[in-house]
């Protein structure tokens, strides 16, 4: 079955792209498959669709394939699945410094559309932002660490 495309026309048929209409009802629902409430769903959505701007470009590259080890390209996002896609994009949001400026993507996106969030979705978004959590490995060690 063929993949279908931000750009795509909507199967619902209302004529408009996958993109403007139903695509971001089709990420929640993934997302609630995943057993996610509905606030944290509609949040994850929010920041995904945040880190989708072009100005990340790079960084998702570079995030991919630093988290996979090179393994995976990031056009063969498909073959890791939704659940190893998941854990890449948390790590992504919560543990990879941006270019240029080192910041990370859940910090961006609470300054930039905080005060449109819904009061529940603020507040996970502060627990999310002051997670000790990290989903580092250690690849090796330099003689003055």
């Amino acid at each position: 079955m063929p993949t279908l495309g931000r750009n795509d026309p909507c199967p619902c048929g209302s004529g408009r792209k996958y993109k403007s209409c139903c695509l971001i009802h089709d990420r929640i629902a993934e997302q609630r498959d995943l057993k996610l409430t509905p606030a944290e769903a509609r949040l994850l959505t929010f920041i995904y669709n945040y880190a989708r701007q072009p100005r990340f470009n790079q960084d998702v590259i570079e995030g991919f394939n630093l988290y996979w080890g090179g393994v995976f390209e990031p056009a063969a996002a498909n073959a890791v699945g939704p659940e190893n896609m998941r854990r890449f994009f948390e790590w992504f949001v919560h543990d990879y410094p941006t270019r240029p400026d080192k910041q990370y993507i859940v910090d961006l996106f609470h300054a930039a559309a905080a005060d449109r969030l819904s009061e529940e979705e603020r507040a996970l978004l502060e627990a999310w932002r002051n997670s000790t959590l990290g989903l580092f490995r250690v690849v090796g060690f330099q003689a003055d660490d």
